[in-house]
């Protein structure tokens, strides 16, 4: 369609939109619509954009217009729960089914859903709303599906890309006797000598000649360990220099987390040779994939593409589960023709909050570099508490939902009494309300008032000179303390929610210590909800409040954060909009983090959000502890149900 037709159809539609606005006020936009919608989270947007879209097809009778309607209702209600398009083979009717009957559509507006269906099957062209891959038009019919044209291209684009990199020829020089030289010094953590295995190795040799290289395990295989011994083979090969590579991860939690990670390996280097003396002193600096590419929040648009590439010839990214279509399509028009790409994740985990399933879809096409690694390094053989959250995690994994019957039960905990919950290995409190309460009033008591040295924290100033503190050490000690235990939710909202949990212990906390009531008190975590680019604060990062001093102010309430090897300090004040408490914080918040302990707290029935592959996230961000808190049976039917997103990339890969 041409841009004036275009244009003409748009004012057509606008017109008509207006001369309807009470029948779309009193249709579309009805109380038990809006909840109904809200339920598949469909905001009052999409079901005004629904309208308006199909209102644009003049030559439907009404009654095929209003099917159009609850159509485009299914496909947005596919997309923002993570699926690029809305496929018509038994899943996506299944999908279309629920969504309609979610909607209270009736059975003969239902058939004229189905109806509607069978037609662009026959005739993929509805002008001007559906069209062919060529078109412009707002939807696309393609391969028995129905896409947002945007997606669509998007997909496309992306696939095509890898495919690119996939059908070059690897190139690189031998790495056998460079392997052998980092094996011979590995590093150490906790006493341990961190040797690789056969699997690292072949990790590593793969990541260094391939333009593509997927490494992908649970947590706890090893990850971290490939990208530190890649980097110091690297710095021995001598062909990339350090400058050249790059470091990155989806948000900036997991960035700070792999910056860490990497730094304490460098440090802890049995006998560090020659080659690792610059790798030591200056090495890569991990950072969001948002930065790598310049995001531009004014424009919202990434500075860097195949005009402007970026600068680095070998990129690194770690949570690879985390990254979304639009991401993947982002980093890969940035890359220059001639870089590598390694990507590391656990395809098991909780796919991208935003469309896709990218990692997920290429670890399972036979077409590309994929490295497994199944030892796991973090669970100790020697201790019982993280076989049996090893155990948990890959009993959920296959779908088992017995995990506490009687047929060969796992080493789990599962009682009705608060009092009996021992804070060790993998259990689960069967809650009612009385025994939720119970349990929270014990993790205050063991979990929180202890980690914050109780009721004296308020009584404390921190002293920040130069951009230093004078307390470091009690710094150090007091996050390390405090981000031992991680209380994870479903939703933000409800009485299992972030916001009621964040609120119970709050109201606690004033209570106990006298404190005036205030949004904040002296001791309390707190996590950023947006990106501060200024501020050099992310969404995802966790501080401390506490009452801060300098050479310029008297004490008052800041947000103390981890910056590198120290900490830096805001005013409550400068980013009270940005930050919110957080005892209790999002499985999705929680992806790339990790916890001596976790408490998964459930709603009291099965949400579509409780998915096997949530509570696997949830139960792999422990260390030694995870409790689950809630019925039994909500955390069966969690397990047996899997995320199910619709996406197109691994068939294009295939073809």
């Amino acid at each position: 369609m041409d841009s004036r037709r275009c244009e003409s159809s748009t004012r057509e539609a606008l017109s008509r939109e207006a001369l309807s606005r009470e029948a779309l006020s009193r249709e579309a936009l009805s109380r038990e619509l809006v909840e109904r919608a809200s339920e598949l989270d469909l905001e009052p947007p999409h079901l005004f954009l629904g309208w308006s879209i199909a209102s644009m097809a003049t030559d439907l009778s009404s009654d095929e217009r209003q099917a159009l309607v609850h159509l485009i209702w299914a496909s947005l209600a596919a997309y923002v729960q993570g699926s690029t398009h809305l496929p018509f083979h038994a899943a996506g009717k299944a999908h279309l089914e629920h969504v309609l009957a979610h909607l209270g559509v009736s059975d003969a507006q239902a058939q004229a859903v189905q109806a509607l269906v069978r037609r662009l099957q026959k005739c993929p062209v509805l002008e001007p709303v559906i069209g062919s891959p060529e078109g412009y038009q707002p939807f696309v019919w393609d391969a028995g599906g129905l896409y947002h044209q945007r997606m669509w291209a998007m997909e496309r684009r992306v696939s095509c890309r890898l495919l690119e990199r996939l059908d070059r020829k690897p190139v690189g020089p031998t790495t056998d006797s460079v392997l052998r030289d980092v094996a011979a010094s590995p590093p150490t953590s906790r006493g341990r000598k961190m040797r690789m295995s056969s699997e690292q190795k072949k990790a590593i040799a793969a990541a260094i000649v391939q333009p593509l290289t997927l490494i992908a395990g649970e947590p706890g295989t090893g990850k971290t360990s490939v990208v530190v011994s890649l980097l110091r083979a690297i710095a021995r090969l001598g062909h990339i220099s350090l400058d050249a590579i790059a470091l990155a991860a989806p948000t900036g939690r997991a960035a700070d987390r792999m910056r860490q990670s990497v730094d304490h390996a460098l440090r802890h280097l049995e006998s560090p040779a020659f080659a690792d003396a610059d790798l030591i002193k200056r090495p890569p600096m991990s950072q969001t994939l948002h930065r790598l590419l310049e995001f531009s929040p004014r424009s919202q648009r990434f500075r860097r593409n195949e005009d402007n590439p970026i600068d680095q010839r070998f990129v690194i990214v770690d949570e690879g589960s985390m990254i979304d279509i639009s991401l993947m399509d982002a980093l890969l028009r940035a890359l220059p023709h001639d870089a590598q790409l390694v990507i590391l994740g656990d395809a098991h985990q909780l796919p991208s909050v935003d469309a896709g399933a990218v990692f997920r879809d290429l670890c399972a096409r036979a077409r590309t570099v994929v490295v497994r690694l199944t030892k796991n390094y973090r669970m100790n053989p020697d201790d019982p508490n993280g076989q049996a959250i090893l155990g948990a995690a890959r009993a959920v994994h296959t779908g088992r939902d017995d995990m506490f019957g009687d047929a060969e039960p796992l080493p789990a905990n599962m009682c009705t009494d608060a009092n009996k919950i021992r804070f060790e290995g993998f259990e689960l409190l069967a809650s009612e309300p009385r025994s939720r309460m119970r349990y929270w009033s014990i993790y205050y008591t063991r979990r929180i008032r202890q980690a914050s040295y109780g009721e004296t924290i308020h009584e404390r100033t921190f002293h920040f000179r130069d951009g230093s503190c004078a307390h470091l050490g009690d710094l150090e000690s007091l996050f390390r303390r405090l981000s031992g235990s991680q209380i994870l939710t479903l939703t933000r909202s409800g009485p299992s929610g972030t916001h009621a949990i964040n609120e119970l212990f709050h109201k606690r906390v004033i209570r106990e210590r006298n404190l005036p009531s205030t949004e904040f008190a002296p001791g309390e975590p707190v996590m950023v909800q947006r990106n501060d680019y200024a501020r050099g604060l992310f969404n995802g990062d966790q501080g401390i409040v506490l009452s801060v001093a300098n050479e310029e102010h008297e004490p008052r309430l800041a947000c103390v954060f981890r910056r590198g090897a120290s900490f830096v300090a805001f005013p409550i004040e400068a980013i009270r909009r940005s930050i919110e408490l957080s005892y209790a914080i999002t499985v999705h918040k929680a992806q790339g983090s990790e916890f001596d302990h976790i408490t998964l707290a459930l709603p009291k029935e099965r949400i579509p959000l409780l998915t096997r592959e949530l509570i696997y996230t949830a139960i792999t961000r422990s260390r030694s502890s995870a409790v689950i808190l809630g019925r039994p049976k909500v955390f069966a039917a969690g397990v047996r149900h899997g995320i199910e997103r619709f996406s197109s990339l691994g068939r294009w890969l295939e073809q």
